[in-house]
């Protein structure tokens, strides 16, 4: 299955030159001598140097994971001694058997045990709430805000820097995408990015595309918002949801890139509304 899906993600990568450069391409940006995010080549990544060692993130895809330990290894001279995984998806995780040496693994329990499925193990540390780091003078509060993408998703404070690094919570220019075969819900992505606004940041490290301010965030629930008010209007109408996604007015919105065969806004429409019917069924009914 993890196999499939990163040939999968791979083959998505082909069709469109977002996913090219989400998948397909690393550009590595230095925010400062401690700091630096690896963006592409699966999901986003950050390494953070300390005392001679170094936090990261999300241990990428394929050739790009190994190309990311080499970089480590060879040209930054540290040891990895803990990791962040946001979630499950391969496009994430696929490196960590790379690192072998690890101290620490941070997880939510639910994506542990989704890699513990797949044969993946590891010094887990679980986070069912909230932790906090002090590495390097930074002080990191590692959280899960509620699902969203999965029902499993951490995002890391860096409370000095006030970086909020979000997994694919939130992505560049994406349509947002919340995946029900891992818990995902649109629904309730809605209200878990409401609560990340409660944090103190200024710039988002999304799961793909580049950093951004705190107001795409606003605009991100903005459009969920009033995608949920629409859908729920013709819903209550009568309408299909066949029908549907040719009558949701979002023009006041930018129209984000799908993801190839993931998601779109005509699929979340769909998904909305299979989400809100199945929250108005009587207990009992199947």
């Amino acid at each position: 299955m993890r196999n499939l899906l990163t040939l999968v993600v791979c083959g998505c990568a082909l069709l469109t030159g977002c996913s090219m450069r989400m998948f397909l391409r690393v550009d590595s940006q230095v925010v400062d001598t401690q700091l630096r995010f690896l963006l592409g080549g699966g999901g986003n990544s950050f390494v953070f140097l300390h005392h001679g060692g170094a936090f990261i993130s999300d241990p990428k895809l394929a050739m790009h994971a190994k190309n990311m330990r080499a970089e480590l290894r060879e040209s930054l001279h540290v040891d990895i001694e803990r990791m962040l995984l946001t979630h499950s998806h391969a496009d994430h995780t696929a490196g960590l058997p790379l690192y072998e040496d690890l101290g620490a693994v941070i997880v939510h329990p639910r994506t542990r045990a989704r890699l513990e499925a797949e044969g993946m193990k590891a010094p887990w540390v679980n986070v069912e709430h909230r932790i906090q780091l002090t590495l390097g003078g930074e002080t990191i509060h590692i959280l899960f805000a509620g699902r969203g993408h999965t029902d499993g998703d951490l995002v890391a404070l860096f409370e000095k820097r006030r970086l909020l690094v979000a997994g694919d919570l939130i992505s560049e220019n994406f349509e947002p995408e919340a995946v029900l075969s891992v818990g995902g819900s649109l629904l309730e992505l809605r209200a878990t990015l409401q609560s990340l606004l409660s944090l103190e940041f200024d710039t988002v490290l999304p799961g793909h595309g580049n950093p951004f301010p705190r107001k795409h965030v606003e605009e991100i629930i903005a459009y969920l918002t009033a995608m949920e008010s629409e859908v729920r209007r013709l819903k209550a109408a009568g309408v299909p949801v066949q029908d549907m996604v040719h009558q949701v007015h979002l023009e006041a919105f930018p129209e984000w890139d799908p993801i190839p065969t993931i998601a779109s806004r005509e699929k979340n429409i769909e998904q909305l509304f299979h989400e809100i019917e199945a929250l108005e069924k009587p207990t009992g009914v199947h």
